[in-house]
């Protein structure tokens, strides 16, 4: 089933007909005539949107990019077709009523923006062979409940699933480098996160505000957890902190207010300013090493178990 025949059975909007049927016999090199065609194609079916369920790309597009093909009137349910390499930067930013989508393993990248404040959105399966997840590519998808990151994936870009309060279920296979910053801020109903050994750092505020998050395990090819990495997760009950991390940044983890304990391996050897500020239940801090830490890095109620912790005053 094509769009073609889709439009045929759900409307009788005969200038619509016509236009998807220049859209699907244009070659792919034909950039400004199919530019031109989609503009008028969505005009004409926004008249109908409500009666259109399910949007096919056409078999012939390799690059979906913002303007040259625009679906977002056309249905609840996206299919990408196999053969496409990479969805571009803002391809369906905005497409509020998409609730589905259909990445074929053709698919290499996943664009800046690419599915941007699509706020239907409930489901989405990342395909083995997506190397990179773009800048904002998820951001704002609200009621997006669960995402599996595979091993493919090298690169999560800044604020990818930023804002998504819906997700609560969330794996991320062994192959990223970097969780880059803000990219799950925001998650309110995340209750727990896999971290793979893969990954090296920890950015910025990447899960500020996660206040579900229950429990996390810091594995140890980690070295470096940001400014604000874990910032008011106020449900953050388990930390586990394994030796290989060097670096725990400032306010990483202030205003984790159900956390009661925590040990710092040996392996650290900086502490930020504030780095457990605001812990308030934080009774027992296990320190196994020397390192430099801010005179208010823990609260001051907190039992410090190592007298060769240096306080820089």
């Amino acid at each position: 089933m094509d769009i073609q025949n889709i439009i045929k059975k759900q409307t009788k909007n005969t200038n619509a007909q016509h236009l998807i049927r220049l859209l699907q016999t244009l070659g792919a090199e034909d950039v400004d005539l199919l530019d031109a065609a989609c503009r008028a194609a969505r005009a004409e079916l926004d008249r109908t949107a409500e009666e259109i369920r399910v949007a096919l790309v056409p078999h012939w597009i390799r690059q979906v990019e913002k303007g040259k093909l625009d679906v977002s009137p056309l249905g609840s349910t996206l299919v990408i077709p196999r053969g496409t390499k990479k969805i571009g930067n803002r391809a369906f930013w905005g497409c509020r009523g998409l609730e589905a989508v259909s990445i074929p393993p053709t698919v290499r990248s996943i664009g800046k923006f690419a599915f941007k404040d699509c706020s239907g959105l409930t489901s989405v399966e990342i395909p083995e062979g997506v190397t990179e997840i773009g800048e904002r590519a998820f951001e704002g998808c609200i009621l997006l409940r669960s995402v599996m990151i595979p091993k493919s994936v090298i690169k999560i870009g800044a604020y990818a699933f930023s804002g998504c309060g819906g997700l609560t279920s969330l794996a991320i296979a062994d192959g990223v480098s970097k969780i880059d910053a803000h990219t799950f801020e925001g998650c309110k109903r995340l209750k727990s996160v896999g971290i793979p050994n893969s990954v090296a750092e920890i950015g910025e505020r990447a899960f500020y505000g996660c206040t579900g998050l229950a429990s996390v395990d810091i594995p140890p090819g980690v070295c470096k957890i940001d400014a604000d990495a874990f910032h008011g997760c106020t449900s953050l009950i388990s930390l586990t902190i394994q030796k290989g991390v060097t670096e725990i940044g400032t306010r990483a983890f202030s205003d984790c207010t159900s956390l009661t304990s925590v040990a710092i391996p040996s392996s650290v050897t900086e502490i930020g300013r504030r780095a457990f500020s605001g812990c308030e239940s934080l009774q027992t801090v296990v320190v196994k090493g020397k390192p430099e830490c801010d005179r208010e890095a823990f609260p001051m109620n907190a039992k410090i178990e190592n007298v060769r912790i240096k306080i820089e005053y």
